[in-house]
């Protein structure tokens, strides 16, 4: 019997029955749930288990990291610098925060939950799994978002000056004209990074198209990018596009390969920049620019947040910046 169990027979969700169990119910459930949430407990005959204790007791010593899947070494490099800001006495544990499938089908919160976490650190959530996480009291700190509760703790990556030099870079190569890629679905951080490059573009008099010509795409498979830009360009050629820049590093695979299939040469005839600056960048041929997003100086900033919010029980501000990393793909 879990508490996921207790949620389903009360009608709530897994984190209002956590609350519950936790004494942390007061001015965030009503008394109505309080009951129903109480009653289920005895109709199942539900009982806590050692993880349940350590969240109300505080003695839990691990740390949940909320990722999106794998990318390479980067999430690799957040744990070890997370992990060594901890100390040898905690650990880390990773949960996919991507929607649950009939292969898992626990909800990533209900997971987390379960290994009793003292903290949690968020990397590429949706607004909605914050709204969860947020329900839950348990001190959360959050990487790369804008406009967070004020209860979480947040690691804000300033890309001003990355962007500055892509802006520099795009004027100075004659890429005038700009498409934007993204997933359709984007985490908060990257649906907030549209705007920023519109913005930092439009300061060197380089246009990115609107909104409403973004090219999205569900997932990063290289062919399915690849066959998603081939069926745009006949657009994006159309309004002049000389450059594209990806929101995920991953999309830009797929650019390459289908400018390759169209008779495109980048940089010449297309402009290519994307986020992330992952170890394939530079192998690339031509290499890719990037702005760069170093994983172990992000993991060290999440790790002195969780520290820093533990110890105090209040929410810390631990800010970053990047990097732009410019190679042949932006250069003419």
């Amino acid at each position: 019997m879990t508490a996921a169990d207790v949620a389903s027979r009360a009608g709530c969700s897994t984190a209002a029955v956590s609350l519950y169990l936790n004494g942390k119910a007061e001015g965030r459930l009503t008394e109505a749930w309080r009951q129903r949430i109480a009653a289920a407990i005895d109709e199942l005959g539900y009982v806590p288990n050692r993880a349940a204790r350590h969240l109300s007791t505080g003695s839990s010593r691990t740390v949940v990291l909320f990722f999106p899947g794998a990318r390479f070494s980067f999430f690799g490099d957040v744990v070890d610098e997370v992990t060594a800001a901890l100390g040898e006495d905690w650990e880390v544990q990773l949960v996919d925060n991507r929607p649950a499938d009939a292969a898992a089908p626990r909800a990533p919160l209900d997971r987390a939950l379960a290994l009793a976490p003292a903290a949690f650190i968020v990397v590429g959530a949706s607004r909605a799994v914050l709204g969860e996480l947020e329900r839950t009291g348990v001190p959360t700190v959050v990487l790369d978002v804008d406009d967070l509760p004020e209860s979480f703790s947040s690691v804000p990556i300033d890309y001003d000056e990355a962007l500055r030099g892509m802006g520099e870079r795009m004027r100075e190569a004659g890429m005038l004209t700009v498409g934007y890629l993204a997933f359709e679905h984007g985490t908060a951080s990257l649906v907030q990074r549209r705007p920023r490059v519109a913005g930092a573009l439009a300061r060197h008099d380089v246009h990115l198209l609107d909104p409403a010509e973004d090219l999205g795409v569900p997932g990063p498979d290289r062919d399915a990018v690849a066959a998603a830009f081939v069926a745009r360009w006949p657009r994006w050629s159309e309004l002049g596009v000389q450059a594209v820049v990806c929101g995920d590093e991953r999309l830009a695979y797929g650019v390459i390969k289908g400018a390759a299939g169209l008779g495109l040469r980048i940089p010449e005839d297309l402009g290519l920049a994307a986020f992330d600056d992952l170890p394939p960048a530079a192998l690339l041929r031509p290499s890719l620019s990037s702005v760069q997003l170093d994983g172990r100086t992000l993991g060290a900033a999440a790790g002195r947040a969780v520290v820093e919010h533990l110890r105090t029980r209040r929410p810390s501000v631990q800010g970053i910046a990047t990097t732009w990393v410019p190679r042949e793909s932006t250069a003419r």
